[in-house]
């Protein structure tokens, strides 16, 4: 039962990045530099790349391979701080550090979808935080 649970739980936290992912296409932060724009083939592929770093590790941890736990929990918390440096990154005050540098011009207005994106971050690094805690607490 442990086990269906913990894929469960995976299985959400990539959804939530996933989610993460596109949402971030529809935010004016995508207009700048080379960024996925939605529905394009950089979306698709990043999507892609989501979905394999997840589920290639939880294939083989359904096979009883019990240490990709420990390789899940490094993709998890690489997916993680990409959430949390994302939600960093749309604050305001960085936003405005940015817009120093040459060339970075950073859209400072907020949009609803730069709003559901950090909804989306605050809710990945505190469903990611719960992950690790059911997945390595003793029991």
């Amino acid at each position: 039962m442990e086990q269906k649970r913990f894929v469960v739980m995976t299985i959400f936290s990539a959804l939530l990045f996933m989610a993460i992912t596109v949402t971030a296409t529809l935010t004016p932060y995508a207009q700048v530099g080379h960024a996925n724009q939605f529905a394009s083939p950089e979306m698709y592929n990043a999507l892609l790349v989501i979905s394999l770093m997840y589920f290639i590790p939880l294939l083989i941890y359904g096979l009883h391979v019990k240490s990709m736990k420990y390789v899940l929990a490094f993709v998890v918390g690489i997916y993680t701080v990409g959430a949390f440096g994302i939600l960093l990154a749309s604050s305001g005050f960085v936003r405005s550090l940015l817009n120093l540098l040459p060339r970075a011009q950073i859209p400072l207005e907020s949009t609803p979808a730069a709003a559901v994106l950090n909804g989306l971050c605050v809710i990945t690094v505190i469903y990611n935080g719960v992950w690790y805690w059911a997945a390595f607490r003793r029991r």
